[in-house]
């Protein structure tokens, strides 16, 4: 588990205040749970637990899971009648089953090997009720590829704490769809600066690469769409 996930854990949670619009990607979520008539939902890499109080909100049995106990303080502190659990989200067991599992913020792109991709949607399949829905987003491997921007600057204050983030991507294409992500963070607080780097390995996907993985775990494919570097995926238990 990286930095961000331990000791950058509040510093990414106030950053991403300002880079993530939460309220659309509930909307989002929301459009499809309620097509699919889905009450009782497993958020799978909740993080801090951004969407939580947003489900909570409108209703929704929910559940957040997530690996980094860091993370899952804030959720607690954020949406204290929500359940949280941790756990690995390649090795973990729930009961009873859901009507839908979320996979959000692209945390998949962590599945860096098939074995962890067959190992996460073996356990999601294991979650669904029969007719239950999965949601999950991946960056798209052929923009991730062709995009020629290497270098990205993120800036914001919060509580009087202020932030940038300079992340830098290193493309591996001998090892697969991968590349190394390094983020250098400069975090300034009470006359104080720190210096803190991250390093970690994501994957990208592309579409029909998404479709195998999902048909080998025994679910069904309904679709996947792509929006910029995005793609989202719907898949169902039958």
């Amino acid at each position: 588990m990286t930095k961000t996930y331990t000791t950058l854990a509040r510093a990414h949670h106030e950053l991403y205040q300002s880079i993530s619009d939460y309220d659309r990607e509930f909307r989002d979520l929301t459009r499809i749970l309620k097509r699919t008539r889905s009450r009782r939902v497993l958020e799978v890499g909740c993080g801090s637990g951004n969407l939580a109080p947003r489900f909570l909100e409108a209703g929704y049995d929910y559940v957040g899971l997530d690996q980094s106990a860091s993370f899952l303080s804030i959720a607690r502190r954020s949406a204290p009648e929500a359940r949280f659990v941790r756990a690995d989200m390649r090795k973990f067991r729930l009961a009873p089953r859901f009507d839908a599992v979320l996979i959000t913020g692209r945390t998949f792109t962590h599945m860096t090997t098939n074995r962890d991709v067959g190992d996460a949607l073996r356990c999601v399949r294991r979650a669904l009720q029969s007719g239950g829905t999965l949601v999950f987003d991946n960056f798209d491997a052929a923009t991730i590829f062709t995009n020629k921007k290497r270098r990205y600057v993120n800036e914001s204050e919060y509580d009087g704490r202020r932030y940038r983030r300079v992340t830098s991507n290193t493309l591996l294409p001998e090892r697969g769809w991968v590349w190394r992500w390094r983020a250098d963070w400069t975090i300034r607080e009470a006359g104080r600066v720190r210096r803190i780097r991250d390093v970690r390995i994501l994957r990208a996907f592309t579409p029909d690469e998404i479709a195998l993985h999902v048909r080998l775990a025994g679910l069904e494919l309904v679709r996947t769409t792509r929006a910029g570097a995005v793609l989202t995926t719907i898949a169902r238990r039958s």
